[in-house]
């Protein structure tokens, strides 16, 4: 608001030298240029500093998460073999009921 208020006044001038108001516009242009500059430099300075802590954060999940898939793939292959043992017993068991299944008809109907 004062800034608005402070150019207001300085192109309001009424000076009987345009030399009087020029020097004022230039003093005022060279503090609004300084303040940039100064705003320009925390600007640059700010985001590399938050990219550095998020790359850190980012390399530190990776490497979290390389681990935990590490152990997932060996609960998996720990699992796989269980079930491929599993399997095996299953199909024994299915293939014994089957014959006994048929043992047990082939005796009702008499044919041994």
């Amino acid at each position: 608001m004062s800034d608005t208020f402070a150019n207001a006044r300085l192109d309001k001038q009424r000076a009987s030298d345009n030399d009087i108001r020029m020097e004022a516009r230039l003093t005022r242009m060279e503090t609004d240029l300084q303040h940039e500059q100064m705003m320009l430099k925390t600007t640059e300075q700010r985001p590399s500093d938050k990219l550095l802590g998020v790359r850190s954060d980012f390399t530190q999940l990776r490497g979290e998460l390389r681990t935990e898939i590490i152990e997932v793939r060996g609960e998996l292959s720990a699992i796989r073999k269980a079930m491929n043992a599993h399997f095996l017993w299953f199909m024994g068991i299915q293939a014994t009921t089957t014959f006994a299944l048929l043992g047990l008809g082939a005796r009702a109907l008499r044919m041994y």
